[in-house]
């Protein structure tokens, strides 16, 4: 099912969940090469996209430097109870951090960059987890694409295949009809007509029933009564 990426941190949590499952398909390959350089794409790419969830519920920007120091002190600030590094979920969470910062800063041997897919999956549930516990401590709703734990397993020069377009010709709705309701998508810059209405038929339940049952990301979905646009949705999704 296709993804509606409505927010800059949705887009990253989908880089990792991707990234994750390509380091899972190297890895029953058997080439561990690959599998490890998505395994530290995982957990650089999770890590951005919590200190980015971190910064927007806390009000605060600059989190990446001094990290753990810089999100004590802005808890306090808000009133909250400090987190326990010590124990739980929050040491988990700094194990993951020193992950992303030697993945990232230190000339780690070799044998260290062939990482195991299990960081890539604990890195994903640890995170996730510390981003609902973020929001339960100040008090806000998190966000839900966080439950999100699915990606494609593809490769990375795998193109994305096209279903065969058809166009429904609903009960009443006629082709000729020059009021007709046509429902279209964008897909790859070709606008394709899914389904025809007829005149009067409210859309916007008609667009949002298109984009459940979309399997390619598409880049718009649109509304005509006839040769007249009446609404369009710009998207940015991921397949």
């Amino acid at each position: 099912m296709a993804k509606v990426l409505s927010t800059s941190q949705y887009h990253l949590w989908t880089d990792a969940l991707h990234a994750r499952a390509l380091a899972t398909q190297a890895d029953r390959a058997g080439d561990v090469v690959d599998s490890g350089t998505y395994v530290r794409w995982t957990i650089i790419t999770a890590w951005i996209c919590f200190e980015a969830v971190c910064e927007e519920a806390l009000g605060v920007c600059g989190l990446g430097y001094a990290f753990k120091r810089t999100l004590d002190d802005s808890i306090e600030k808000h009133g909250i109870d400090p987190i326990d590094w010590s124990k739980g979920l929050w040491q988990q969470v700094e194990v993951i951090h020193q992950l992303r910062k030697d993945y990232i800063h230190v000339a780690l041997p070799q044998e260290r960059l062939l990482a195991s897919v299990y960081e890539a999956d604990n890195a994903v549930s640890v995170l996730r987890e510390a981003i609902k516990d973020v929001h339960k401590r100040v008090e806000k709703p998190g966000p839900t694409w966080v439950e999100d734990d699915s990606a494609k397993e593809l490769s990375l020069t795998s193109a994305v295949s096209v279903s065969g377009a058809g166009t429904t010709l609903k009960r009443g709705a006629k082709t000729d009809d020059p009021n007709a309701v046509r429902i279209t998508y964008v897909l790859k810059g070709k606008e394709i007509v899914d389904e025809i209405w007829p005149p009067g038929t409210e859309v916007k339940p008609r667009l949002f029933d298109l984009l459940r049952r979309l399997q390619e990301p598409v880049s718009a979905v649109r509304a005509y009564c006839g040769e007249k646009l009446i609404c369009e949705w710009n998207l940015t999704m991921r397949g």
